[in-house]
């Protein structure tokens, strides 16, 4: 397809065209294009096992309740929004009547080829995936039987014992109680203590004496 209509070409376009004639040439050139598409480009073919419940009812009943409710949108009055809301209602209803009355008509003629399409419709529906919980009545006991399910008690762990007193030792005086706990790491190097002065700078502990001693010039 991609081939043919990079191929096609448009028709000649008359020189100096009156209205009629460029309406004629527009015509033409879209009815060949159009001829070029249906012959290349392929069909979709809807499966009728899609919706085979659909009926024309539901397509006259689908065209009512749109039609009522854009009439809704564009006037916004009581009257029409109860239109569009009976339509629905009524469109809903009938998709219900129509899918309980396939069904029965599907299982009136089953056959050995689709039993089990049968056997899934007349099946109940599934079950919550919730597991049951057996001896289990208010929620008090669900919960206890989820947390000993989820979290179960571990064992006891060994006693390690206690420590014992060494009789060979000697006990503790009180100064020996007394000192610090030596530091693992030694302590930083202290900065020199700086003192404000009149001259803009200040004098530090290593200034020497003579300079910090001498008087102001002032």
């Amino acid at each position: 397809m991609t081939d043919k209509l990079k191929n096609w070409l448009v028709p000649p376009l008359p020189e100096t065209p009156s209205p009629n004639q460029l309406n004629q040439w527009c015509s033409s050139a879209l009815a060949a294009l159009t001829t070029t598409i249906e012959a290349t480009a392929p069909r979709s073919r809807p499966s009728p096992r899609s919706k085979a419940w659909w009926t024309p009812l539901l397509t006259t009943l689908r065209k009512a309740f749109t039609k009522a409710t854009r009439k809704a949108k564009k006037a916004q009055t009581p009257d029409s929004y109860n239109i569009a809301r009976q339509s629905k209602l009524g469109y809903v209803k009938a998709i219900k009547r129509a899918k309980a009355s396939y069904r029965a008509d599907f299982l009136t003629k089953t056959t050995p080829h689709n039993i089990w399409t049968a056997k899934e419709l007349v099946a109940p529906r599934k079950t919550h995936r919730f597991p049951s919980l057996p001896d289990t009545s208010d929620p008090v006991a669900i919960n206890k039987s989820l947390v000993d399910h989820y979290f179960p008690l571990k064992d006891p762990l060994p006693n390690r014992g206690r420590l014992r007193k060494n009789p060979s030792a000697t006990p503790l005086t009180k100064e020996e109680i007394n000192l610090p706990s030596p530091s693992p790491h030694p302590p930083p190097p202290r900065a020199p203590t700086v003192f404000p002065t009149p001259y803009g700078k200040g004098l530090t502990s290593s200034t020497p004496r003579s300079y910090s001693n001498s008087s102001p010039l002032w």
